[in-house]
């Protein structure tokens, strides 16, 4: 998995404990536990 940086001042905000940055790599995380070989989703 590889993250951009240049979305980086927004992502990594320690105000909000870095939500952003989480909810990106939670989402990108279940991306990737999709085999897009087989499912109509991807």
């Amino acid at each position: 998995m590889i993250f951009d940086t240049v979305d980086s001042a927004r992502l990594g905000q320690s105000a909000d404990n870095y939500l952003n940055l989480r909810n990106v790599i939670a989402h990108e995380h279940g991306h990737g536990l999709i085999d897009c070989r087989h499912t109509p989703v991807c």
